[in-house]
């Protein structure tokens, strides 16, 4: 039953640059892309369209308006996506390893390994700021909330993802990591040494799925995913999982913009509340 290999984060931590990486390796010949659409094999667990064969599933709008119920359909989501894959599934998500209602959001059984992304919540900040549209003021009160959820309007066909605060998503899948099942890569050393980190992640997952690491295909992946080559191609063709909020999915993509950015007391705000997961880090 093991089958996902889980692509985690908090949201603007670089789930898609690691997405983008392991989709050009694993769905394409030679590691080259010129489009998006070999990221379209991995996809978010969150889509309603994974509950149509669950019985007795409220429609979306319920799901809106209560959007803790999302935890009762994590486990049967994922038990219904896997009777249907052979061998192994990447699924992205940016909920958090969270116990809710007495359910976790996943386990041991269903989960093959995850590679988790994590940032400097300062950079998150700025990031997500740019994303969603809302204020870095709005946006840091987000970051430090426990109970923050990603509510998805009707339209977007996809349910409430339960994040919580950045301190406890991370701890909630270093906690999972534990189990020897998860890597933890950190989006800055993976921005500054790409063919390392990506190296790395190829290592781990040969742990768990049976293939063979080609260096001319990970240095191509490494080329053809660079942020001027991802720019190039979302001002030719687009990025669906652009935000209509956003001008531009791929912005800037850099270490540290925070320091031009963010105020002295939103920097102090963020380390305050995160200050011994930065320290752990080495943030701070």
């Amino acid at each position: 039953m093991k089958k996902i290999s889980w692509i985690a984060s908090y949201p603007k931590s670089g789930n898609t640059y690691i997405r983008l990486l392991l989709s050009a390796y694993f769905y394409s010949t030679d590691g080259i892309i010129s489009d998006f659409n070999t990221i379209e094999n991995i996809f978010k667990i969150s889509r309603y369209a994974f509950l149509k064969n669950i019985k007795n599933v409220p429609e979306i709008d319920y799901f809106i308006k209560n959007p803790k119920i999302s935890s009762k359909y994590w486990l049967p989501i994922q038990k219904e996506i896997s009777s249907k894959i052979k061998t192994n599934l990447f699924i992205k998500t940016h909920d958090c390893m969270a116990k809710i209602n007495n359910t976790y959001f996943t386990n041991k059984d269903l989960t093959k390994c995850f590679i988790y992304i994590v940032r400097d919540p300062r950079s998150i900040a700025v990031s997500y700021s740019h994303h969603t549209g809302y204020d870095l003021n709005k946006t840091i009160k987000y970051l430090i909330n426990k109970n923050y959820i990603i509510n998805y309007q009707k339209t977007d066909l996809t349910i409430p993802e339960l994040v919580s605060s950045w301190a406890i998503h991370y701890n909630s899948w270093k906690n999972f990591a534990n189990n020897g099942l998860g890597l933890i890569i950190k989006y800055e050393e993976l921005v500054q040494n790409p063919i390392i980190q990506f190296r790395k992640i190829l290592l781990f997952l040969k742990n768990f799925i049976n293939f063979e690491i080609n260096e001319k295909k990970l240095i191509n992946c490494v080329k053809s995913t660079n942020l001027q080559n991802l720019k190039k191609i979302e001002n030719k063709k687009g990025f669906l999982e652009k935000p209509f909020t956003s001008k531009k999915f791929f912005r800037k993509g850099v270490v540290d913009e925070w320091t031009n950015v963010l105020n002295n007391e939103q920097i102090k705000l963020i380390e305050n509340n995160f200050f011994q997961e930065m320290k752990t880090l080495e943030y701070l």
